[in-house]
């Protein structure tokens, strides 16, 4: 059996009060419109914010990955990286320039004039004074004919105390006409030579008047017998005076 309960009135009266307070608040919303709009604003202000914040970290984000691929894509980042990949052999080959063409003629004129050759046809006469060498510059063809002819201005002899060096050029007569530089040097006689005494002559060759030939004559210091032509290396010895007295030369070899 239930027994009807009884609330004291304090109690009563404090849920009256707050059944009025919820009725009143009810009806203030719906006569209200101006209250939702102002919750939507709200929401949508939460919303925007969150959006620009987001917003600024992706930029950010981008930024910084930006940065990043500016920094790996520098100077000095790929310089270093590309000696990593140097280390381990990871690095092309440089490309090799290739000739497209070149001028054949002008190429072979150029080595021609650059290139300068042996006198191998000489001979050579011992005196009691001095030497003679003949250098035989006329060289013939498969006929006999004379193919290499002698520039007379271009002859040029250099005398030391114990080497001799001719040089010469001389003229093709076939089709080629070119110039033919050629020179005859002995780096050490066998005998020391009086340099303001030795000479050189152009003349017709002995056997052969259309052949040119050149005649060195070297003046020998000491009159003895040389038994080739070319000698030992040496330098040059300081010579006595020829006015000097015996007493003199006796202190010199002291």
């Amino acid at each position: 059996m239930l027994l009807p309960v009884v609330l004291p009135p304090l109690l009563f009266v404090h849920l009256l009060f707050l059944l009025l307070i919820s009725i009143s608040s009810s009806c203030y919303k719906s006569d209200n419109p101006s209250y939702y709009q102002h919750r939507v604003d709200t929401v949508s202000e939460k919303r925007s914010w969150n959006t620009e914040t987001h917003s600024t970290a992706s930029f950010a984000s981008v930024t910084m990955s930006s940065d990043d691929k500016k920094k790996k894509n520098g100077y000095y980042y790929w310089h270093d990286h590309e000696k990593q990949r140097a280390a381990v052999g990871d690095v092309a080959a440089l490309p090799t320039p290739l000739v497209v063409a070149t001028d054949t003629a002008a190429a072979a004129a150029a080595a021609a004039a650059d290139r300068v050759l042996a006198t191998r046809k000489f001979s050579w006469d011992d005196g009691s004074k001095r030497v003679t060498v003949y250098l035989d510059t006329s060289y013939g063809g498969v006929g006999g004919e004379v193919v290499e002819e002698l520039q007379d201005d271009s002859v040029a002899v250099d005398f030391t105390f114990c080497s001799v060096d001719v040089r010469y050029v001389g003229q093709r007569r076939d089709g080629a006409r070119a110039a033919v530089r050629r020179q005859f040097k002995v780096p050490y006689l066998y005998g020391d030579i009086d340099v303001e005494q030795s000479t050189f002559v152009i003349k017709p060759n002995k056997t052969d008047g259309a052949k040119k030939e050149i005649v060195v004559k070297m003046v020998k210091r000491e009159a003895r017998p040389w038994s080739e032509l070319h000698g030992k290396e040496r330098t040059e010895e300081v010579k006595k005076d020829e006015g000097g007295s015996e007493e003199d030369e006796q202190e010199l070899g002291k």
